[in-house]
């Protein structure tokens, strides 16, 4: 308990250094108070409890300790106020009232202790070791300051030599296509209003004139670009305007960093619109049908960085992407193996405002204990043997970007410590280094164990855990979103057509045995599983559709059709969906899942369309135009603002 508190008084207009003076021994406190009260802000108390309470509450600058008190020691009151953030600054001078030995002293500066007094203690000395210690203390924190300062100022000035670059990218872009004179270029206004316009977009597009609205020229699906574009949805990619059935325009719209208005780059792709009309009348129905939806949707709910997939647990994992590309928040991925924890990740770091910065995948088990820290953080000239010289790590690599930490779970408890020191202030320490380095890096993790378990065996320490646990990602695996399966099959087979030169003889097909064996699969593998299963079968030299002989071993077991898993796509629906016939086509099993989703989420939303649309995680065009071709429109209600088609 405090015993007592002098009153705070000022020198030259500057508040007095406060003392914290802990001794067991009335006749002590009074002495040392006397000597000091004079030049210090004083505050007494004969507990080591107590003085624990007051400097979690209040601030010190230093303390002085007696080490042998009752209850709780001098020795325990330093070591706990040195691990706590908040007092691991504050001096701590011990006194006692027998000699000093080389051990005592040993033990006292292993906890913390700057100094070390043997009572009795003469007033000159006191104040003189008191003196020394705050102005030590006040040189550190003005060193402190100053390197924090630098290190902002370092920072800074490294973001705007990357803001250049990026600007003189930009500028090299445009510059690179007005020199090579196939490229049109169209600068438009914030307002919509064509600001300029080259030699080159002129003949591609004659309505183009500076001063007149972009909405007055060439089709709508160039305006609505151009509005994308202005609302911060620009792609880097071309987009294929056709102006007629015989004349496309490849248009990329680009927003210059730092600079309103939108750049148009326009060039004559009819030669390619043609090449690609005469290679699809030759290719069968199911994969032409393919391809134009893929090409419909774009970035709608089918497809959102490579994932593939209707189903509602999929669209809760799309929406939590939204939501998180634009944090600087660490994330926390769990799924199996193969479920795409790392195309989240990628997802979540390039979709967002922060794609242009550094992002640095680590595998953390694929790297040897012995190299990863030199790997992660760096090392010094001369740290080991064979340390030539400095090495930059990836953390410092990465400084303003996004680190991924795939497989977390296997890293040590020694380099855990360390990933929780960046974690908590931003700070590594490369091997051999005397001082730390800081950054700034969002980090994102993945993991296919159980932290949680992990924490309580001891494997994994529960601090970081917390650390990495802001937001957490589950990813489903395959076989709980099995009615994706058939537009991940045809996903596959596309990419597969073209990697393996397939396009006058695509596999398009696949049969109702090997279907069937398909959709029996428990998928430990997840979605990397069924991506193999579909490359094998290209390998081998399937010839037109995939069969069973086609599939891995696990498909001979026989299987009947009631075996076939029937999805249930919402919770509790009103009328289970009856199993899709084996006998018929792959597209068929898709056209007959997705019928089936859409209508039950109609039916939850007791037919309000825009609901059922949130539901599903669909685009508004893809989810309307859905509705024509499978004959859902009757007896709903419109979106708002929105009449019914």
């Amino acid at each position: 308990m405090v015993e007592e508190s002098i009153e705070r008084r000022t020198v030259s207009g500057r508040p007095k250094a406060r003392i914290l003076i802990v001794d067991d021994a009335e006749q002590n406190l009074r002495l040392y108070e006397l000597y000091l009260k004079e030049e210090f802000d004083v505050s007494i108390t004969r507990s080591g409890r107590d003085a624990l309470d007051m400097l979690g509450t209040e601030r010190f600058d230093l303390a002085l300790v007696d080490v042998v008190m009752p209850g709780m020691g001098g020795i325990e009151l330093c070591q706990r106020l040195k691990a706590l953030p908040h007092t691991a600054g504050i001096p701590v001078i011990f006194f006692t009232g027998r000699s000093i030995d080389s051990s005592d002293r040993e033990i006292a500066f292993e906890v913390g202790a700057v100094d070390y007094l043997t009572k009795p203690v003469e007033r000159q000395e006191l104040v003189a070791r008191v003196r020394v210690m705050l102005r030590f203390r006040a040189e550190r924190d003005e060193l402190a300051r100053k390197y924090d300062a630098l290190a902002r100022a370092v920072r800074r000035s490294t973001s705007l030599v990357s803001t250049v670059a990026e600007q003189i990218d930009d500028y090299r872009t445009l510059l690179e296509g007005l020199l090579a004179g196939v490229i049109g270029t169209v600068v438009v206004a914030p307002s919509g209003v064509i600001v300029a316009a080259s030699d080159v977009a002129f003949a591609l597009l004659p309505d183009l004139q500076p001063g007149r609205p972009m909405a007055e020229v060439g089709s709508g699906a160039l305006r609505a670009l151009v509005g994308a574009a202005t609302d911060d949805e620009a792609a880097s990619r071309p987009r294929f305007i056709e102006l007629d059935p015989d004349t496309r325009l490849a248009v990329t719209t680009q927003r210059l960093r730092g600079q309103e208005g939108v750049v148009l780059l326009v060039r004559d792709a009819s030669h390619e619109l043609a090449v690609q009309n005469h290679l699809a009348d030759r290719l069968p129905y199911d994969v032409r049908r393919e391809s134009a939806e893929l090409a419909a949707q774009g970035q709608s709910s089918y497809s959102i960085s490579k994932f593939v997939g209707n189903s509602p647990v999929l669209a809760e994992v799309i929406q939590q992407i939204g939501q998180l590309r634009h944090s600087r928040c660490n994330v926390l991925i769990v799924g199996e193996s193969g479920s795409g924890k790392e195309l989240v990740a990628l997802a979540l770091h390039y979709d967002g405002e922060f794609g242009a910065r550094p992002f640095t995948p680590i595998h953390c088990g694929a790297i040897s204990p012995e190299l990863i820290e030199s790997e992660l953080f760096g090392h010094e000239k001369g740290a080991f043997t064979g340390a030539t010289e400095r090495k930059v790590g990836l953390f410092e690599a990465t400084d303003g970007g996004t680190v991924f930490l795939d497989e977390i779970a296997e890293t040590s408890l020694s380099l855990q410590i360390k990933l929780l020191r960046v974690l908590q202030s931003g700070e590594i320490r490369p091997v051999g280094a005397t001082r730390p380095r800081y950054v700034d890096v969002r980090i994102i993790a993945a993991t296919n164990r159980d932290l949680q378990t992990l924490v309580r065996e001891g494997k994994f320490r529960e601090d970081l855990f917390y650390r990495l646990d802001v937001v957490t990602l589950r990813i489903p695996p395959l076989r709980e979103r099995k009615d994706d399966i058939p537009l991940l099959i045809h996903h596959f087979m596309a990419k597969c057509n073209s990697r393996y030169g397939r396009s006058e003889s695509p596999i398009s097909e696949v049969s109702r045995g090997a279907m069937r064996a398909i959709m029996n699969h428990s998928w430990p593998g997840n979605v990397r599983e069924l991506e193999n299963v579909i490359e094998r079968a290209f390998a081998l030299g399937a010839e037109g559709i995939i069969e069973l002989r086609d599939l891995p071993h696990w498909a001979r077991a026989p299987v009947t059709a009631a075996a076939i898993p029937v999805v249930d796509p919402l919770p509790q629906p009103a009328v289970t969906p009856p199993a899709a016939p084996v006998g018929r086509s792959l597209r068929e099993h898709a056209r007959d899942h997705e019928r089936t989703l859409m209508r039950e989420a109609l039916r939850a939303s007791g037919g309000n369309r825009r609901i059922a649309r949130a539901r599903l995680g669909m685009a508004r065009s893809t989810f309307y135009r859905r509705l024509r071709e499978l004959e859902l429109e009757d007896g709903m209600e419109a979106e708002d603002g929105m009449e019914s088609v």
